[in-house]
């Protein structure tokens, strides 16, 4: 393909997903291994909010361990695995299309402000659907 560059500008990063709560669904699953040998999952999650965010995409890796299950532990559950002995998907390939809510929080990644799935709840608790259109949760614990 021949391309004049001079007809197209330079692209620019998105600005970061403002922090806070948004409903999503594991879009992608990958399997990766750390700079020091540890194999974890790469679980993307794309944004179903309405909105000027809808579609984008957040991370969140998870090394898979014994020891590092309770960091994973509220993903879990937020996607519908029991609170008790569950046989966990080593690849997380069932996980695509599951949704839940996600909390985007951001850090800094080689000096650029990236978003990251931080935090996860459930759509469905105590038998009440939870789809929130504007990335709240309420302060009174209450229901949505």
């Amino acid at each position: 393909m021949k391309v004049n560059l001079k007809n197209y500008d330079t692209a620019k990063d998105f600005e970061p997903i403002p922090v806070g709560w948004y409903q999503a669904e594991v879009n992608k699953v990958e399997q990766k291994t750390s700079k020091d040998g540890k194999p974890y999952l790469n679980v993307w999650f794309k944004i179903l909010e309405p909105g000027e965010h809808s579609g984008r995409i957040v991370f969140r890796n998870f090394t898979i361990s014994k020891k590092t299950i309770p960091f994973m532990k509220s993903f879990l559950i937020a996607i519908g695995y029991p609170d008790d002995e569950c046989e966990i998907d080593e690849t997380g390939q069932e996980w695509i299309t599951q949704q839940c809510m996600v909390y985007v929080d951001h850090e800094i990644y080689n000096g650029k402000t990236k978003e990251r799935a931080k935090e996860f709840i459930s759509l469905v608790s105590e038998g009440r659907i939870k789809i929130i259109s504007d990335d709240k949760i309420p302060d009174d614990g209450g229901a949505f």
